[in-house]
């Protein structure tokens, strides 16, 4: 893999600016600011944070020191980026090297591409190849990964096609593990079964045969299990080593604190990746646990990544810089650019009529919620103090209309949205 060394500072007016002169520029109104090394024109300000913006782009920032920066990184910057560089005063023997790397990143053409391994059933579309290709690069450089495509994307297929290839190039290199919700790990089984049928496939959940099940995973390819047993379990999991962990929906230990996302940390494997739609939900410290797991120190100490990313008086070329870093190990694509020729979603309200049984018994729930309402307002104060009792009542009735037994209706009372359900599913299956 090739890597580019490289440092970057600010001088003006023969001086050298810190970032904390920068704060000082943006914060004054006056046309001339006086820093610690000097005064300076505040007018200069826009041109520092024009080209602060392009060097973000590149993963470089003024005042860091030298920093390794990959090809891959680069190819993937904004061309008008590389071209700024020329701009910014360098010498000659650094315009001759940034011409040296136009020329290369004029000859790159993308990462690796894999053959699909031989146990894969699934033709998987260009940008999923891709996602396999990112994958299986990381990997080969010993990187963890985040694929953090769009929802829909097909993200599980794209993890099972990895797991998949490297179980062939190393067959006796032991299990994976996938930490997912509870309410998928047996859409992982299902997946895995359907697209990657040599994969031995073993699922944890709840119950007395989880014990008996442990003590079969190394005799298994993949292992599936959720969030809560994997903390619960951890005392067991800290002394294997498996051959890859995977966690889906890896927002869930966005919290650094949580003790999930310390149960994750303490896994161990020689290949780490997180799948996610939503790598950055609230703040940028969610995203710096999910890094930390896939290859921990990548961003640096929770603290000092807290101070630079995380606050609100970060200037803005600060996200800029943060994507910019992040692009060998994490790659996101939207619907919008790599699946054009699906639909968008279409949303169609569809009125469902209850059943026969269904109706009977939301009636018989009515008629006992209307008298108990009916008691409640004969006391002035009696709807203030069963607010809680009157919210239960109305869920009752909710879902009664969703399915009675819900509610504790019988399963032969039938449900109106399941039989619309089923009609809307039939022509698709």
């Amino acid at each position: 893999m090739d890597w580019f060394t490289v440092s970057a500072e600010w001088q003006a007016e023969g001086l050298s600016l810190r970032d904390e002169d920068l704060a000082l520029l943006r914060a004054s109104r006056a046309p001339f600011v006086k820093l610690s090394s000097g005064w300076i024109r505040r007018a200069d300000l826009e041109e520092f944070e024009d080209a602060s913006r392009r060097l973000a782009d590149l993963g470089l920032e003024a005042g860091a020191g030298q920093v390794r920066v990959p090809l891959w990184q680069l190819a993937q910057a904004d061309p008008a980026s590389l071209d700024a560089l020329e701009t910014f005063g360098a010498s000659t023997a650094d315009l001759e090297a940034v011409r040296a790397l136009r020329e290369r990143l004029a000859a790159f053409r993308g990462l690796p591409r894999v053959d699909l391994p031989a146990g894969l059933t699934a033709q998987l579309r260009p940008y999923q190849h891709e996602g396999l290709d990112f994958l299986a690069w990381t990997a080969s450089i010993g990187l963890g990964a985040v694929l953090a495509d769009d929802m829909g994307l097909g993200k599980t297929i794209q993890a099972l096609a990895w797991l998949a290839l490297v179980c062939e190039q190393d067959p006796g290199g032991g299990p994976a593990l996938v930490v997912c919700p509870a309410s998928v790990m047996h859409h992982w089984a299902r997946e895995a079964a359907r697209f990657t049928p040599r994969l031995r496939v073993i699922v944890l959940e709840s119950g007395r045969e989880r014990a008996g099940r442990r003590q079969q995973v190394m005799a298994h390819d993949l292992v599936i299990t959720n969030y809560a047993l994997l903390r619960h379990d951890i005392e067991s999991w800290r002394e294997l080593n498996l051959r890859a962990v995977i966690l889906d929906e890896a927002q869930q230990i966005k919290n650094p604190s949580a003790a999930v996302t310390r149960a994750a940390l303490e896994l161990r494997a020689r290949h780490r990746v997180a799948l996610t739609g939503t790598p950055l939900e609230n703040r940028a410290l969610d995203l710096w646990s999910i890094v930390s797991f896939v290859h921990p120190g990548f961003l640096g100490p929770r603290a000092a990544f807290s101070a630079r990313f995380d606050q609100p008086s970060s200037p803005p070329h600060r996200r800029r810089l943060l994507a910019s870093r992040l692009r060998p190990l994490l790659l996101r694509r939207l619907k919008q650019q790599v699946a054009q020729e699906l639909p968008p979603r279409v949303e169609e309200r569809v009125d469902c009529m209850l059943t026969a049984g269904q109706r009977r018994f939301y009636l018989s729930e009515l008629g006992r919620a209307r008298a108990f309402l009916g008691t409640l307002l004969s006391d002035p104060s009696g709807l203030d103090k069963n607010r809680m009792p009157v919210l239960a009542t109305l869920t009752r009735l909710r879902q009664i209309c969703c399915h009675p037994t819900l509610a504790g209706g019988r399963d032969g009372l039938g449900s109106g949205k399941f039989e619309s359900l089923f009609d809307l599913l039939e022509p698709l299956l």
